[in-house]
């Protein structure tokens, strides 16, 4: 049965997308994807993107889970 989930990211977004894209987890990073952004300068941009928004909530990303096991 399929699963999905998402999970609000709402502090120390660089920790967060490094522990997503851990390569253990994702083998070697096949399984990581995105969408208009590089993973490995995301935090970057998201941030960039918040601040040329003027953007103030607290929800910073979001990570999208599925699973299909």
């Amino acid at each position: 049965m399929a699963i999905t989930k998402i999970h609000p990211i709402k502090s120390t977004l660089d920790i967060a997308i490094l522990y997503i894209t851990n390569a253990d987890k994702t083998e070697e990073q096949v399984l990581v994807s995105s969408f208009k952004c590089n993973p490995v300068t995301a935090h970057t941009q998201f941030l960039k993107t918040r601040e040329d928004c003027n953007t103030h909530g607290t929800v910073l990303a979001r990570h999208l889970i599925q699973s299909f096991a």
